[in-house]
C-alpha cells in the first residue's frame, strides 16, 4: 500500500502501522513524519490487509526522526462566475448600489454618501455606456474567464476615452458577484491604465504647416541679412 506522505509530498509505503485515538497513523518509510486519516470501522478490514500484504522495512535501517507536523497549505480558490444569468442585463445596477458610482446604498437613503448624487435626479442615459462599449461588454460575457480578451475591451476603451465607464460596469458585476477575480482585475486595471494614459501637463496644441512655412521663411531672411550685415563689416574694416 502506498499513500501520499504530507511532509515530503512522494508516494511511499508506511514505514509503521497503527491506530491511535480512533485515527490511523501512518510513518512515511522515506522521511519518517506521521500522516492522520480518518479511520473507521468499514475501513478496517481492506486497510489491515492492505499493510498484511506490504513489505516489512528493513531492520537494519532505522528510521529518521520524525519531524514536527507541517502547518496544512491551504490555497483559497474563487471560481469565476458567469458574467450574468439567463435574462439578467449586464447594465443593470443592483438596487442596494448607487446608480451613479455603484457605492452602497442604505436603505431610505434619498442622496449617496460618496458621490453626493440625488437619487431622485438621477438620468440614466447620462451614465449609460456608448453603443460600442456595450457591443464589446456583451460579447465579453462569452469569454469572461480570459485575460486577454479582458485586456482587448480595455484597451478599445482607453482609445474612446472609456475607462471610466468600463470600471462602472466592472464595479456592477463586482456588486452583483464580490469574490469574482475577474472582475476585480478589471477594475485595478482600469485605474492603473487611467493612472498611467493620464498626461501630465496638457498637449502642445497641432502646428498649422503653413504657419510653419512661414516662419521657416522669416527665420532664414533674418540669418542672411546677419550674415550680409558681418560680410559688410569685415569688409569695411578691413580697407
Amino acid at each position: 500500500m502506498k499513500y501520499l506522505c504530507e511532509s515530503c509530498d512522494r508516494l511511499a509505503e508506511p514505514a509503521q502501522v497503527k491506530r491511535e485515538a480512533g485515527a490511523l497513523v501512518l510513518a512515511c518509510s522515506k522521511c519518517g513524519a506521521q500522516t492522520r486519516a480518518a479511520w473507521t470501522e468499514a475501513e478496517a478490514e481492506p486497510a489491515a490487509a492492505a499493510v498484511s500484504r506490504s513489505p516489512a522495512p528493513s531492520p537494519a535501517v532505522a528510521p529518521a526522526a520524525v519531524p514536527a507536523p507541517a502547518p496544512p497549505r491551504v490555497v483559497t480558490l474563487h471560481a469565476v462566475p458567469p458574467l450574468t444569468s439567463p435574462g439578467e442585463d449586464p447594465f443593470t445596477v443592483p438596487e442596494d448600489r448607487c446608480p451613479k458610482c455603484i457605492a452602497p446604498r442604505p436603505a431610505g437613503a434619498l442622496s449617496c454618501r460618496q458621490c453626493g448624487l440625488v437619487f431622485a435626479n438621477f438620468v440614466a442615459a447620462e451614465s449609460a455606456p456608448s453603443a460600442e462599449l456595450q457591443a464589446a461588454w456583451k460579447e465579453l460575457a462569452g469569454h469572461w474567464d480570459e485575460v486577454a480578451s479582458h485586456d482587448r475591451v480595455l484597451a478599445a476603451a482607453a482609445m474612446r476615452g472609456e475607462l471610466a465607464a468600463a470600471g462602472r460596469l466592472y464595479r456592477i458585476q463586482l456588486a452583483r458577484q464580490p469574490r469574482d477575480p475577474m472582475a476585480a482585475r478589471g477594475r485595478d486595471e482600469v485605474l492603473r491604465l487611467a493612472a498611467t494614459t493620464s498626461p501630465l501637463t496638457p498637449e502642445p496644441p497641432p502646428v498649422d504647416p503653413e504657419q510653419a512655412k512661414k516662419a521657416i521663411a522669416v527665420v532664414a531672411a533674418m540669418l542672411l541679412a546677419f550674415s550680409l550685415l558681418l560680410v559688410t563689416y569685415w569688409i569695411v574694416s578691413h580697407r
